[in-house]
């Protein structure tokens, strides 16, 4: 669900609520962990960016065919 409202441009960051449950004691492993959601997070944004858009230039260039193909000359 989280991704589908990113794709349509409600963009929410992940949420880390394990972090904020223990306090300031966090260890190097836990802000790793945080590190690669964020990373996993945008790479997922980047690729929805991509694909979606590709959506978009695939309909414009059918589009762009079918009006050419109708041309007529005056």
């Amino acid at each position: 669900m989280n991704t589908w409202e990113n794709g349509i441009g409600n963009i929410n960051g992940p949420t880390i609520n394990f972090i904020a449950e223990k306090g300031n004691d966090s260890t190097g492993l836990d802000n790793t962990i945080v590190y690669a959601i964020y990373f996993f997070w945008m790479m997922a944004q980047v690729f929805l960016l991509i694909v979606l858009l590709n959506f978009v230039i695939a309909l414009i260039s059918q589009y762009y065919e079918d009006v050419m193909s109708s041309k007529t000359y005056h």
